[in-house]
């Protein structure tokens, strides 16, 4: 489940478009909760789509059940654990 009506736009060459989106205070509490041991809704960024010729993509914080398979063919969801 995408966890925000709002899809961004990230690039692969500017680190910080995307951590504008998944801030670094937001990826460390997500991590500790994707961490314990009984998490059944883990917490990350889906990403919807390949980075385009100039590097683009789009990204958006996100929630999934942890046993929820993709629903879109090509897309990815990413959740941070501390490890």
């Amino acid at each position: 489940m995408i966890g925000s009506a709002k899809t961004m736009f990230a690039n692969i060459f500017q680190r910080e478009t995307i951590e504008a989106v998944y801030p670094r205070h937001l990826f460390e509490n997500d991590a500790g909760l994707n961490s314990m041991a009984d998490a059944a809704l883990l917490r990350g960024v889906f990403i919807g789509s390949a980075p385009d010729e100039q590097g683009k993509f789009r990204i958006v914080q996100a929630t999934r059940q942890a046993r929820e398979v993709p629903h879109d063919p090509g897309s990815l969801f990413l959740c941070p654990y501390m490890g």
